[in-house]
């Protein structure tokens, strides 16, 4: 209301000298003025009290409404202006990603092309180096088809095409499982893969278990293939209230703060000098882990400092256990 104080003063003092005239006026002067010019002088005290309320309300509406539409203006830019900057990642990131597709592909494509040139310009005579060709070749069509077929499903569960198979199964099982499917990628650069400490009891989780093993996979092979020589892969399970939280530890190079809002994005890599044919994976298996627990519903995390190793976390729904009371 103190916007409005002013001109309401005005048209109340106006009124109420309006109000006081037919009383003034007849002891000013002796003879009373005629009736009319009581009418007259009171309409102007009234019109002169609406004008200038009038004008001071205009003025006050034109300034809250030039106000209010410039405040629009500026949120309107401000909307595209950050419209434009999204547009601008998305071509960035999908210029990125087609390169990075085509540099995945091109290099085992090239490989297995080249050694059946050197094949077909006279070496398929000699057993020993044919053999040994066509299967440099096998692997590389063999990391061609990972990279197609990780493509593939990455589109299917971002498209929510991808259907979950969710049962109750023992998460300390299916952990021992993976650690034994993937010992021997370990022993190659002597890491060591451990629990943190003993499970006896059964810890049951509801969700997709083939998903999940995959899930496993990748963190363990990405721990193996970032961890140092003889160095130790260690995981762990932690219960929540309603949730299973299972870690993925390695004391390996670690990952530098500017890359970690990144690593689960498809091909990136965190030192682009990297050999990208080391380990011989299809450079997509954090995104799939990201997209995997995503379609569960599920969080993933990651904690790491350069020198001292990395730690995967991902959460799963606890099964609900049924409690059966027995009455006599």
């Amino acid at each position: 209301m103190k916007k409005y104080r002013f001109p309401l003063v005005v048209s109340l003092l106006l009124s109420l000298l309006s109000a006081l005239v037919p009383m003034l006026v007849p002891r000013i002067s002796s003879v009373g003025p005629p009736p009319i010019v009581y009418a007259l002088l009171v309409a102007a005290v009234f019109a002169a009290s609406f004008i200038i309320l009038y004008i001071a309300l205009g003025r006050q509406l034109k300034n809250e409404t030039t106000a209010f539409y410039s405040e629009r203006i500026k949120r309107i830019d401000e909307l595209q202006k950050q419209e434009i900057r999204g547009l601008r990642d998305r071509e960035n990131y999908r210029r990125e990603f087609i390169g990075n597709v085509a540099h995945e592909m091109r290099t085992p494509l090239f490989t297995a092309q080249s050694y059946l040139l050197t094949l077909m310009e006279g070496a398929l005579d000699d057993k020993s180096i044919r053999d040994a060709y066509l299967h440099r070749v096998s692997k590389s069509l063999d990391r061609l088809i990972y990279i197609i077929e990780d493509l593939s499903l990455i589109a299917k569960l971002e498209s929510g095409s991808v259907r979950l198979r969710k049962r109750d199964f023992n998460i300390v099982t299916l952990i021992q499982e993976v650690i034994e499917m993937t010992e021997v990628k370990a022993e190659k650069s002597k890491n060591q893969l451990r629990f943190d400490k003993s499970y006896a009891a059964p810890i049951r989780v509801f969700a997709d278990l083939n998903r999940i093993e995959q899930v496993l996979i990748n963190l363990l092979v990405n721990a193996i293939e970032h961890g140092r020589k003889k160095g130790r892969t260690t995981l762990s399970i932690q219960e929540n209230d309603d949730k299973i939280w299972v870690r993925v530890a390695d004391d390996g190079e670690g990952i530098a703060p500017a890359h970690l809002s990144r690593i689960f994005e498809r091909f990136y890599r965190t030192d682009r000098s990297r050999n990208r044919n080391k380990g011989g994976g299809s450079g997509l298996g954090l995104a799939i882990v990201k997209h995997i627990l995503e379609a569960h519903g599920e969080q993933i995390r990651v904690e790491s400092e350069l020198g001292k190793g990395s730690q995967f976390s991902f959460s799963l729904e606890k099964a609900k256990i049924l409690s059966l009371t027995l009455t006599d």
